[in-house]
């Protein structure tokens, strides 16, 4: 089982394995090294959240979208581990942009 298969997120919470940006640099941005990890790969999507008239929206990225969502000193991220592997739980007001989906 994988861990999108064990947990679904709610509302608009998505689960994140951080990638390695020593690894995974892109060739447009560049990465000061200061900097914490701040990409990720989308594993699981909660369903969304309700609009003023009840009806579930749902969420702008999906399960496989590689994003970048930000960091500072006023955000911290939940980190869950499972099955020995770490994921970072993240809203999607906090993803900044999809920089590749499924890729």
């Amino acid at each position: 089982m994988t861990a999108s298969s064990k947990f679904t997120p709610l509302r608009d919470y998505i689960l994140v394995r951080p990638l390695d940006r020593l690894k995974n640099l892109s060739s447009i941005i560049e990465v000061v090294s200061d900097e914490k990890d701040t990409r990720g790969e989308v594993v699981a999507v909660g369903p969304g959240m309700p609009n003023d008239i009840g009806t579930t929206v749902p969420l702008d990225v999906e399960v496989g979208d590689r994003v970048c969502f930000g960091n500072g000193t006023y955000l911290s991220f939940p980190n869950v581990v499972i099955d020995g592997e770490a994921f970072l739980v993240v809203r999607e007001a906090d993803i900044c942009w999809i920089e590749a989906r499924g890729a």
